[in-house]
């Protein structure tokens, strides 16, 4: 019984470090696009916006219109 609980609490250990590397890495790896939102070009559209959690973070912006790729109806 011992032995089971012991390679249980390292395989929660493992899952737990893991699961902090991926957040970290996802977290490093994102980009803070709201710099970007002013840049748009050509055509343009009104969009609802957010760069940080919360409903007071919402702001109304001009955007670039999206353009489907062919294989988007």
């Amino acid at each position: 019984m011992k032995r089971i609980l012991k390679w249980i609490s390292r395989i929660v250990l493992v899952l737990f470090i893991l699961a902090f590397l991926f957040v970290f890495v996802a977290y490093w790896r994102s980009t803070n696009d709201c710099d970007r939102l002013g840049a748009a070009q050509g055509d343009k559209m009104k969009a609802i916006v957010y760069c940080d959690y919360g409903l007071a973070n919402l702001k109304l912006a001009d955007i670039a219109k999206p353009t489907p790729t062919d294989d988007q109806g």
